[in-house]
C-alpha cells in the first residue's frame, strides 16, 4: 500500500498515512481530529546513474566469444565423390 502525506486543516500538523489505491477516505488529525487534506507528494523512485535506459531497459547485446559460431557446413560431413567410378572385378 503506498504511503500518503496530509495536512491537518487546523493545526497544520503534517503525518502520513498508508492506504489502498484509489481511496477516498477522509482521514481525521491524529492530534486534534479535525479534518485534513491530502498533500501532492513527489514518487518515491529514484534513477540513479549515466542511462537508465541503455544499463536496465535496452535489449541486450550479444557478445561474440573467442570461439566463432559454427556454420551449418563446417558441422556436417560432406560426401565426397568418387574420382571414378569402382568395378567390380
Amino acid at each position: 500500500m503506498p504511503n500518503y502525506l496530509f495536512q491537518c486543516q487546523s493545526c497544520t500538523k503534517e503525518f502520513m498515512q498508508s492506504l489502498p489505491f484509489g481511496t477516498k477516505k477522509d482521514i481525521p488529525c491524529p492530534v486534534c481530529k479535525e479534518k485534513t487534506k491530502r498533500l501532492i507528494t513527489p514518487p518515491m523512485v529514484h534513477f540513479k546513474g549515466s542511462g537508465f535506459y541503455i544499463t536496465d531497459s535496452a535489449p541486450k547485446q550479444k557478445v561474440s566469444a573467442s570461439v566463432p559460431p559454427a556454420s551449418p557446413t563446417a558441422t556436417a560431413p560432406t560426401a565426397t565423390p568418387p574420382s571414378a567410378p569402382v568395378k567390380p572385378q
